[in-house]
């Protein structure tokens, strides 16, 4: 169970967009939340030397502004840690997560240095492929957020029929009876390949049309048993079928379709050999989807820190 969230925050508006969200998840696990600030040194830093003064009103307007934020948390009655570090951003967030036991890292897809042609910043893209635990990834706003409870009002799951995606669904299962938002279970089964350059013969047609409805019918069959086990506890459960060559498209297909303000998904499925930190699905989420997706990880937490030739090692202060 999620126990303690960490919240990277570097000052603009775009990475706040994660603030509504950490109110919401927070309150409905108790969970403990951290505040992380890094004060980056720019180019001009880097030329010449910092002017300690500066320096120093750096420092206290980053310490005022990462208490400032903390406040609506500490009035909901959560246990809030702000943190202030000077250096690397990826390497002290991913760091964090593993010293300090962090179950969750909710960050914002852009910030400081705004929305660009590409879905994540390079800083969170360092940071997703660092960290051990898992991640909430929130869409980017220029809106300023009001920092209140979030209500969730629909919740899309997405299963492969696997024992491994259904990690998700203590979680969805939280989360949806604390808000009364709906659950919506959505599967994709691909089409039959073969590899054939030739037109299907009138056999082969009918041997995969047969193949296609028996997995149409154990997904149709799994789907119902999830449902019924969510149901049990009052919950509102719908669920979806799809049958595509492309399943992730497919499936963001349907996150659309109903209207999904949460995407819950397990980091592996059934095809995952886990030897990355996120599978082709979750993957294809946090690079093409435009949701606020919540990928939970279900490998092993022990793993190795991600090698110095992702991170550039700057050295390490807190103040």
């Amino acid at each position: 169970m999620i126990k303690h969230v960490l919240a990277p925050l570097d000052g603009s508006v775009l990475a706040e967009s994660v603030l509504p969200h950490i109110m919401s998840i927070s309150l409905v696990l108790n969970a403990q939340v951290s505040l992380l600030h890094v004060i980056e040194r720019n180019d001009k830093d880097w030329a010449h030397a910092i002017d300690p003064i500066d320096w120093h009103v750096r420092k206290d307007k980053a310490k005022k502004y990462i208490e400032e934020k903390a406040k609506p948390f500490i009035k909901k009655g959560l246990k809030v840690h702000t943190i202030l570090k000077e250096g690397n951003p990826a390497e002290h967030i991913i760091n964090y997560t593993y010293e300090n036991d962090v179950d969750l890292v909710i960050m914002s897809s852009h910030g400081q240095s705004g929305i660009s042609d590409w879905n994540i910043g390079s800083v969170v893209q360092k940071v997703m492929m660092g960290i051990p635990c898992s991640t909430l990834l929130v869409r980017a706003s220029h809106t300023e957020e009001q920092v209140e409870c979030l209500k969730y009002k629909t919740i899309f799951i997405g299963l492969d029929c696997s024992p491994q995606a259904e990690f998700v669904l203590p979680l969805a299962g939280s989360i949806a009876e604390h808000y009364k938002a709906k659950l919506v279970l959505g599967t994709v089964i691909k089409k039959v390949e073969l590899l054939n350059h030739l037109p299907f013969s009138h056999e082969e047609e009918k041997l995969l049309e047969k193949v296609l409805d028996l997995s149409k019918k154990e997904a149709q069959s799994y789907l119902e048993k999830i449902k019924t086990q969510l149901e049990v506890k009052n919950l509102h459960v719908e669920t979806r079928l799809g049958i595509h060559n492309n399943i992730s498209s497919a499936l963001m297909d349907m996150v659309d379709e109903v209207k999904a303000d949460l995407v819950l998904l397990s980091a592996h499925g059934h095809s995952s050999e886990g030897r990355h930190s996120f599978g082709s699905m979750a993957t294809s989420f946090i690079v093409y989807g435009n949701k606020t997706s919540l990928i939970m990880q279900n490998l092993p937490y022990n793993r190795p820190k991600p090698v110095q030739s992702i991170l550039s090692k700057r050295g390490s202060k807190e103040f």
